[in-house]
C-alpha cells in the first residue's frame, strides 16, 4: 500500500509506502518526514487546520469554545496542503469534518502515520472510508488526545 500527494505548483510531492516510512521529495531529493515539531508548545501556541466555519446546530456553541482555546486555526479548504502542512511541522493538528471521502484521505493518512501522526474519527474510531463526522489527525498521541478533549 502506497500513497503519494503531488504539488502540481513546485513538482514537489509527499509520499510513503506502508511500513517503511514517509518522505517528502524536494528538488529531487527524499527527506524523511517526521510529525512532532510543535509537541513541545502549549497547544494555545500551536497552529492547527479546521474548517470550524461549517459546524452547525448543537455542534457550533462547543466548536467555538474549543477553537478560542486552540492557537492559531486556518482552513485552506483543501485536504492535500493541510496534510502537507501537519507532516512538515508547520501545523501541530488538522480536523477535518463532513463526508471524509477516501480519495481526499486515503493517501495522506498513510503519509501522515508513516510520520508518527495520530489519526482517528474524534470519537476514538479508525476512519473509514465515506464516514462522516470529525477526523482529527494530530502530530502525536498526546495531542490527539489534548485536542479531542475539546469537543467531549
Amino acid at each position: 500500500v502506497a500513497g503519494i500527494i503531488f504539488e502540481p505548483i513546485s513538482g514537489d510531492y509527499m509520499w510513503a509506502i506502508k511500513g517503511q516510512g514517509a518522505f517528502d521529495r524536494v528538488d529531487g531529493q527524499d527527506r524523511p518526514l517526521k510529525a512532532g515539531k510543535q509537541s513541545s508548545l502549549p497547544l494555545s501556541e500551536t497552529m492547527g487546520c479546521f474548517s470550524f466555519g461549517v459546524s452547525k446546530g448543537a455542534d457550533r456553541p462547543r466548536t467555538l469554545q474549543a477553537v478560542r482555546q486552540m492557537g492559531r486555526v486556518m482552513d485552506y479548504r483543501c485536504a492535500a496542503a493541510e496534510y502537507r502542512l501537519l507532516n512538515t511541522g508547520a501545523t501541530a493538528f488538522v480536523i477535518f469534518q463532513g463526508t471524509l471521502n477516501l480519495w481526499d484521505h486515503g493517501a495522506g493518512l498513510l503519509i501522515s502515520k508513516e510520520a508518527g501522526a495520530v489519526a482517528r474519527m474524534l470519537d476514538g474510531s479508525d476512519y473509514l472510508p465515506q464516514v462522516t463526522g470529525k477526523l482529527l489527525v494530530a502530530e502525536s498521541e498526546a495531542r490527539w488526545s489534548e485536542v479531542a478533549a475539546l469537543f467531549t
